[in-house]
Formats: C-alpha cells, structure tokens, sequence
C-alpha cells in the first residue's frame, strides 16, 4: 500500500476511499477502523 485518500471522512460512512498500492490479491477485504468496507474492486 502507497497511498490512502482521503486521509478522513464522514463517521456516518459513505466517503468512498482510493487505496493505491500492488500486490492486492482478488478477494481482498478492506477495514477501516472496526468498519468493514463494501463495494471494494481489486
């Protein structure tokens, strides 16, 4: 992982979220903080 943006977002949820990097495996799960991240493309 190289990057995150935004560096912060609405606690309500919602912000959709760039992660920038390489070697992500298809499948790949996403949690920010204790919340599970949805609709994530690998």
């Amino acid at each position: 992982m190289s990057s995150v943006a935004p560096n912060s977002g609405s606690t309500a949820g919602g912000t959709a979220v760039t992660i920038t990097g390489s070697n992500f495996a298809a499948g790949a799960t996403v949690t920010l903080g204790a919340a599970a991240a949805t609709n994530v493309v690998v």
